[in-house]
């Protein structure tokens, strides 16, 4: 396995370290900004690391080496890689799901599109699972 994609997937695990506790709610792609803001800290964690641990599946799978090491850059901090909370990836995910709610669209923005972006913006690439 890619060295990255190791580290990533350890971040990935370090986001969703409660994941192996009891969720309110399940992992939905589909979740909107509102509803990820009303969620507990170990869903939203649980439900950000899952996504996250789905595309590195996904893009390991796919052979896509270049998008696994921009995802990996995106969600580490070259500091320290235990961190995820300052990596660019989470402070612009952040900041993404503060602007839709202080724009009234929270109700509009998903938490997938959100890392779909980020996956066009910082690595040149489109939704996760297609080339």
């Amino acid at each position: 396995m890619h060295r990255h994609m190791k580290t990533l997937r350890g971040c990935a695990a370090g986001l969703a370290i409660l994941a192996a506790l009891p969720v309110s709610s399940p992992a939905r792609a589909d979740t909107t900004v509102a509803q990820f803001a009303k969620m507990k800290t170990a869903d939203q964690a649980h439900l950000l690391g899952s996504l996250l641990q789905s595309l590195a599946d996904d893009l390991e799978k796919n052979k896509r080496k270049k998008e696994s090491e921009c995802l990996f850059r995106l969600y580490t901090n070259t500091e320290s890689e235990a961190r995820v909370i300052r990596s660019p990836g989470m402070v612009d995910f952040l900041a993404t799901v503060d602007g839709a709610s202080k724009k009234g669209a929270a109700d509009k923005v998903t938490v997938e599109e959100i890392i779909a972006r980020q996956m066009v913006q910082h690595c040149g690439t489109g939704q996760p699972g297609k080339k």
